[in-house]
């Protein structure tokens, strides 16, 4: 009976993936802004505020999701961060959009890690952990899809009707994801104990498992610098220089869609790379190829230019699913919420650093010059990756420790 439970709250993270994906306003965000008047630095100093906001809350809010119902904080992060679209309706100032940003970033903080923890806990409970993986593809895979589906739609509305109905349509599925998720099967059982701890406690316990495991701090790392250029950048600045090469607003939706839906497919590739390869020629491999690409997308003169930056994308979206699991199989479940947030901290730190640096350098020369910023960055660690590695300081656990967990 608790095994179908656990079943079903797969179903219901799936559906919940679904709706929380219908997302219409993503296509024309960064020309929406523009519209209202910020330039591209004040845009960058939005990511930035978000990702501060997400920084001094991902560790509490982690603490919070282990100590109370993990399905609460969910619902929580889903209300907070509907506020993004809705405050942006009525933006024209540079202070608007910050406050929608941070109400965002709250909302980011709460739901980040209790999906992620809400999946594996329940796949542990019906002997399916091994494919964490592949289930965390599958939801990328559909989160994807859905979004780009959603942006083409976006891209045709924005051209007939303005930019401002996709963040009202943008709303809907709000209510409907907030419902399911109360919904979710969370024994209590499983906090009995919890409580008796400090939250300064429960971070020490947290900071001693990735001592224990020096391979968890490495990949937390690895994934929250790709994931700064990755997802501050490479998905988010983009659509500021479609103008430039030359492409119409309408056609931004089906660049979106091929994003999106490439990145997912990136997803569902992980799970079998981690059967075929070790982690060290997988990041190797990512590491190099996605510096070339992110390079070439930076000469970009034209809309072909778009291949390179779909391409970086697809092979740097191949990341999440692995790192994840690799923390996640080493981690217990009193701690999973916890240090899946510290790596959300590490995420946004980096976010800031690579957003400040993008934001100079476009402000000074264009917007791929900031491109060429990134390059720069991924290639100096690409470099200390590649060293430390030979050096011996390996950057996962060994082979034979590994092999316990993981086929190499």
């Amino acid at each position: 009976m608790e095994q179908t439970k656990f079943k079903n709250n797969i179903i219901k993270i799936f559906i919940i993936s679904f709706f929380n994906s219908m997302i219409f306003a993503y296509v024309v965000e960064r020309v929406f802004a523009l519209e209202r008047g910020l330039s591209l630095l004040q845009i960058q100093y939005i990511i930035i505020i978000y990702a501060l906001v997400s920084l001094i809350l991902e560790v509490p809010c982690g603490v919070l999701a282990d100590k109370w119902k993990k399905k609460y904080v969910l619902a929580l992060g889903l209300f907070f961060r509907a506020f993004e679209f809705f405050v942006c309706i009525f933006a024209y100032r540079f202070g608007t959009f910050a406050l929608a940003f941070s109400l965002a970033a709250v909302g980011g903080s709460l739901k980040s890690g209790s999906i992620d923890s809400l999946i594996y806990e329940s796949l542990d409970k019906t002997n399916k952990k091994d494919s964490f993986e592949k289930y965390m593809g599958m939801i990328k895979l559909l989160r994807y899809s859905v979004t780009g589906t959603a942006s083409i739609a976006g891209g045709f509305l924005a051209h007939k009707y303005g930019l401002t109905i996709n963040y009202w349509l943008s709303l809907i599925g709000t209510p409907i994801s907030i419902l399911l998720s109360l919904t979710i099967y969370e024994p209590a059982v499983q906090r009995a104990s919890k409580m008796k701890f400090k939250m300064f406690e429960h971070v020490s316990k947290s900071v001693d498992i990735i001592k224990k495991h020096p391979g968890i701090g490495q990949v937390i790392l690895y994934s929250g610098l790709t994931g700064a250029i990755l997802y501050g950048q490479l998905h988010e600045m983009p659509s500021a220089a479609y103008p430039s090469l030359g492409i119409p607003v309408y056609m931004f939706g089906f660049i979106t869609f091929t994003i999106t839906l490439t990145g997912g497919l990136a997803g569902m590739l992980s799970g079998i790379l981690t059967i075929k390869y070790s982690h060290r020629t997988i990041f190797n491999t990512i590491l190099i190829t996605s510096s070339i690409a992110i390079y070439l997308f930076s000469l970009s003169t034209n809309w072909l230019g778009i291949i390179y930056l779909i391409m970086a994308i697809f092979i740097m979206e191949i990341i999440s699913p692995i790192a994840q699991g690799y923390i996640h199989k080493k981690i217990e479940d009193e701690y999973r919420a916890t240090i899946s947030s510290m790596q959300a901290f590490i995420l946004q730190g980096l976010t800031i650093a690579v957003s400040l640096v993008f934001g100079f350098v476009a402000n000074k020369l264009d917007i791929f010059g900031g491109f060429k910023a990134m390059t720069l960055i991924q290639g100096c660690y690409t470099i200390y990756f590649l060293k430390t590695w030979k050096e011996g300081k390996q950057l996962i656990t060994s082979k034979k420790v590994a092999a316990k967990t993981l086929k190499i």
